[in-house]
């Protein structure tokens, strides 16, 4: 979705509502499975951009588009814009369709954030370190998962900031291991 899809034509509550909940249906089944991103991110800005338009008239629109499923999204990233004059008919529409939408990404954002939080209290994660490794920015995460362990290899590169926000080089290699003696040599 568009951040200023609520006041492309036609501008309809029932319409727009429609194509809120079918938004939602979908999200509620990505939730379910624990699929968090990228709707995580777009519930969030959706749920800022509707409490934006409720306040202040103005939506919230992206400077940059976003490349990953996890970028963060900076205020330098944002402008405000305020919504087109328009008809009492089609504001009281509007305002309908903002008053739903604020309500239910709200109610969305929660239970992903839920989901988030839950998720990054109870999952562990081990940094292996061997200095020399970490010196060059290279090194291993291990985790356990359901009688499984893990073994990610890491490297990271230069770190900059271009046009679009920063960005980094990341490269992993997954390696599924059955015995901690991979892991008490790479020690």
């Amino acid at each position: 979705m568009k951040t200023n899809w609520m006041i492309d034509e036609p501008i309809d509550f029932e319409y727009q509502k429609y194509k809120m909940l079918g938004y939602f249906q979908k999200m509620a089944q990505e939730l379910d499975d624990f699929k968090l991103y990228p709707h995580f991110q777009q519930i969030s800005l959706h749920y800022a951009n509707f409490s934006n338009l409720k306040g202040k008239d103005q939506y919230i629109n992206l400077v940059n588009e976003l490349e990953e499923i996890d970028d963060e999204i900076l205020l330098s990233d944002l402008e405000y814009k305020s919504v087109p004059n328009m008809s009492p008919q089609d504001y009281a529409e509007y305002r309908a369709i903002v008053d739903f939408g604020e309500e239910k990404f709200k109610e969305y954002f929660m239970v992903a954030k839920t989901i988030w939080q839950t998720l990054y209290e109870t999952i562990w994660l081990s940094l292996l370190e061997n200095d020399e490794e970490l010196k060059r920015g290279r090194g291993y995460v291990f985790f356990d998962y359901a009688g499984r362990k893990y073994l990610y290899r890491y490297e990271l590169k230069k770190f900059k900031r271009n046009k679009k926000g920063f960005s980094y080089n990341y490269e992993e290699k997954q390696h599924d291991i059955t015995s901690n003696r991979l892991i008490s040599r790479m020690l």
